[in-house]
């Protein structure tokens, strides 16, 4: 399956592009990737940009592809790979468009869209403990912490609960 194409105010929210791995691989070799595992060298994080594509041809869903007026931002949706209990409504936003709530928007789209399309919910997100803007993206989303999730390669993470079907 193709991801669709959905829109926000401001973001396009849609399939991998050679743009959007670009610009994921070279956010994945900064420190700036700390809270999705990396750094990461080009092998890895092109393997990120894979398995996140190849989540929609075997689940029907994913993680979308982030544009503000053309340019890739970073990705929010759900990530469900079988290794996970259960899924996750997950964001990255790259470090030059970072507080502007494109987070917060693009989570808020690809939420209510999994909600209504798919009828899953209600979400988690694991947010490491460390990472105050994405804890505050999910305070704004009505997201309630859970507590400690385990396992997370050794990284403390905690469990937030988003609100079933309802916008924040």
């Amino acid at each position: 399956m193709t991801p669709p194409v959905l829109h926000s105010q401001r973001l396009t929210l849609g399939p991998a592009s050679s743009a959007h791995a670009e610009a994921f691989i070279a956010f994945c070799a900064t420190e700036d990737s700390r809270f999705i595992g990396g750094p990461a060298d080009r092998r890895d994080a092109w393997e990120g940009v894979a398995i996140s594509a190849g989540l929609w041809a075997l689940r029907g869903f994913g993680p979308f592809w982030l544009s503000a007026g053309g340019v890739p931002v970073g990705r929010a949706g759900v990530y469900y790979p079988d290794w996970r209990a259960e899924p996750e409504l997950a964001w990255t936003i790259y470090p030059a468009y970072q507080g502007r709530g494109y987070a917060t928007e693009a989570a808020l789209v690809a939420r209510d869209w999994a909600y209504a399309t798919l009828g899953l919910g209600p979400l988690v997100s694991l947010i490491d403990t460390g990472n105050a803007p994405s804890i505050r993206v999910a305070q704004k989303l009505g997201a309630v912490l859970e507590g400690p999730h385990e396992p997370n390669g050794g990284h403390p993470v905690m469990r937030w609960r988003h609100p079933a079907g309802v916008a924040a």
